[in-house]
């Protein structure tokens, strides 16, 4: 399962990107997909995937996945993107016209 965050979830976001902290606890809202996957209930969107290949790039593993299923939320979240190791809100302002 992917999970595509709004900037209102960086506590969890911190969490899971984070080595060695607690994940899934009761605080995050989280349930178990009758698949098995676990999905977290704030995310906006989630992606059920299906990994397609592994490639060793470095010192990590970079996967391809197909989708399979797309779980969204009604509402309006603020993006949150990831970018020069540390992370950003978008706004109508960052916008590129």
């Amino acid at each position: 399962m992917i999970h595509l965050m709004g900037a209102a979830q960086l506590d969890v976001v911190r969490a899971f990107s984070t080595s060695g902290s607690d994940r899934f606890t009761d605080e995050m809202e989280w349930e178990t997909l009758p698949s098995g996957e676990p999905l977290l209930a704030a995310a906006p969107w989630a992606l059920r995937c299906r990994i397609t290949h592994r490639v060793p790039v470095g010192g990590s593993l970079l996967l391809a996945a197909a989708v399979h299923e797309i779980r969204g939320h009604p509402g309006k979240a603020e993006p949150l993107v990831y970018h020069d190791r540390s992370f950003h809100q978008l706004s109508d302002q960052s916008r590129i016209v």
